[in-house]
């Protein structure tokens, strides 16, 4: 409970509501509801929840990571220059399902080769979903142009390579 103190208090520093402020359900829940209690009502997510495009992404967490993946490669944000930021980033496996959807490799994979949990990783991207909104897909015009445009080019690229990932009916002018 010590550390429900120490958020509260850099809360009330920053100046920030429970609205502005997201986490994990998980094993966080019990820290969330002593927040409350204390009236901050943080968002409560549930990386484990469905995604929005469940037919694309095996849940939230994996719709999420991919989406904010998708936004750096695009540099249409830019994340701190923080090697362990960008070791976590970068060493968690994306793999699919038997229904053809993205998935993350689970923390019990990842420590079971040796990778610590992607804490911190998991922190940014919550903080820029939560940044962006509840729809992810309505970025500012600008920015949903240069994704559907990178998008558009990988799909030209997936098609003249003959790839047996490109399928001519994605429709990407939907998101």
């Amino acid at each position: 409970m010590a550390s429900v103190g120490e958020f509260l208090t850099l809360f009330r520093k920053l100046n920030l509501q429970g609205h502005q402020i997201g986490g994990d359900e998980g094993y966080g829940h019990q820290l969330m509801d002593r927040m409350q209690e204390e009236g901050f009502y943080l968002q409560r997510i549930n990386n484990g929840s469905q995604a929005k495009r469940a037919d694309i992404y095996f849940n939230l967490s994996a719709e999420w990571w991919s989406i904010v993946g998708q936004l750096i490669e695009r540099r249409i944000i830019s994340i701190p220059n923080d090697e362990k930021l960008i070791a976590q980033l970068t060493s968690c496996r994306k793999l699919y399902d038997s229904k053809g959807r993205e998935r993350l490799e689970s923390k019990a994979d990842l420590a079971a080769r040796g990778v610590e949990s992607p804490d911190r990783a998991d922190a940014l991207i919550g903080a820029i979903m939560l940044g962006i909104g509840s729809d992810p897909y309505a970025l500012n015009p600008v920015a949903k142009q240069a994704m559907h445009a990178a998008m558009d080019r990988t799909l030209a690229r997936m098609e003249r390579s003959r790839s047996p990932f490109y399928e001519p009916h994605v429709d990407f002018s939907q998101w």
